[in-house]
């Protein structure tokens, strides 16, 4: 979380809008239909011959996702390369308070544990490298409506080197404030969003600490709310990225493959394909 580029790309991700009428869980954070036990992923090349696009050659990890019937995520299996990791995920109740990240070798390469207050409320994350040593620790408060106002993020030494400060209306953030820290100064970013009446970001916008624009991120969405296009301008509103996105749609509505088209000149670039699995 130290880049502001990775930062940028969670945008759409960590702007995340409620419903109160849903019980919260893991099928739910991962935008997922029905009572799903289990889904593959597998991100394959693009490739045109002779006007048929099809997927080649398989890309990055391929990865299995398990969860309980109570829709939390149980376990984690990917592949890269030939070699398979695996995380485990450790419950309390409905609340995780480990989460154990086994390398090739089944041996345990990083450990987080997660600390609540008596009404269930995550108060703070802890990660542990293969030594048993903190390397990071995220410290969060939420409002009355569970909504995130504040994060802090410290190195091994306790250091702060990172906070994050929003602002929420009608449980949709509104404004959120990142700070970064060393031994000189404070950066200072701002973001502002904007939602549509289904409560999907459409945009997002980055300011300095002048109040001067950096950057904005526009979203479009299908039917299913999932994103079909997503696009970057600079500050000279000059567009710097596109990607736009199709899929194909398994009965319970998730879906089961995701065409990826990059740049502007709208290329196919990966095919993304998901196997579902279902309690019933």
């Amino acid at each position: 979380m130290k880049k502001l580029s990775y930062l940028l790309l969670l945008l759409l991700l960590t702007a995340c809008q409620k419903d109160e009428t849903v019980v919260k869980n893991d099928w739910l954070n991962d935008k997922l239909n029905g009572r799903v036990a289990s889904y593959r992923i597998t991100n394959y090349l693009a490739a045109l011959d002779l006007g048929e696009l099809y997927p080649s050659d398989i890309i990055g990890a391929e990865g299995r996702i398990l969860y309980n019937e109570k829709g939390f995520r149980t376990e984690e299996f990917w592949r890269f390369n030939d070699e398979t990791s695996r995380k485990e995920y450790r419950y309390e109740g409905d609340n995780c308070v480990e989460l154990i990240s086994f390398n090739p070798n089944k041996e345990i390469e990083e450990r987080g544990v997660f600390v609540y207050d008596k009404n269930g409320v995550l108060q703070e994350e802890l990660y542990y490298n293969a030594h048993n040593k903190v390397f990071a620790k995220l410290e969060y408060t939420f409002d009355e409506r569970g909504n995130l106002i504040e994060l802090l993020e410290y190195d091994p030494e306790g250091m702060l080197e990172e906070s994050q400060k929003s602002k929420f209306e009608d449980d949709l953030e509104q404004e959120r404030y990142t700070y970064y820290y060393d031994a000189h100064n404070v950066l200072v970013t701002k973001y502002e969003y904007r939602y549509d009446k289904f409560r999907n970001l459409t945009e997002g916008l980055l300011f300095d600490d002048s109040k001067n624009l950096l950057g904005r991120w526009v979203y479009a969405y299908d039917n299913y709310r999932n994103v079909v296009s997503e696009e970057s301008f600079d500050a000279d509103n000059v567009p710097v990225e596109k990607r736009t996105y199709d899929y194909k749609y398994d009965e319970h509505g998730n879906w089961i493959e995701r065409i990826t088209y990059d740049g502007l000149e709208n290329e196919p670039r990966v095919i993304t394909k998901r196997q579902f699995d279902y309690f019933d």
